[in-house]
């Protein structure tokens, strides 16, 4: 079974400690609990990125989910609690992180280990 997911990222080895700050997102497709493939995104869809003023958080909310549509998990090291719950009610499963390398990361969670501390939820 082929699955996509997520990592943001500012520098393709660490994880990024802010969703919406992030410069991109790591894509990487697992099949078979090995990794196949890896691509990079910049983030030019969050609001933060966008430095949108004005505009609703649903438009903001629809980029993410637009831009990451392809992928089923989303990991962070943080993000904030709109977004959060956002991606919760999407078919995007979101964790927040203290784990800071990518490859440690992605065996977390192809074993299912993954721990999501959503308590360090940021509450802006």
């Amino acid at each position: 079974m082929k699955r996509r997911i997520a990592i943001a990222t500012d520098n393709e080895k660490t994880i990024s400690s802010h969703f919406g700050r992030t410069r991109g997102f790591l894509i990487v497709d697992i099949e078979d609990n090995d990794i196949q493939k890896v691509e990079y995104r910049e983030n030019n869809f969050t609001r933060h990125t966008r430095a949108i003023q004005g505009s609703s958080q649903g438009d903001t909310q629809s980029a993410v989910s637009d831009a990451l549509a392809d992928c089923e998990a989303l990991i962070s090291g943080g993000m904030g609690q709109r977004i959060y719950s956002y991606l919760s009610q999407t078919n995007i499963k979101p964790y927040i992180t203290s784990e800071i390398n990518i490859e440690k990361a992605i065996q977390l969670y192809i074993n299912q280990v993954l721990i999501d501390e959503s308590d360090k939820m940021c509450n802006h």
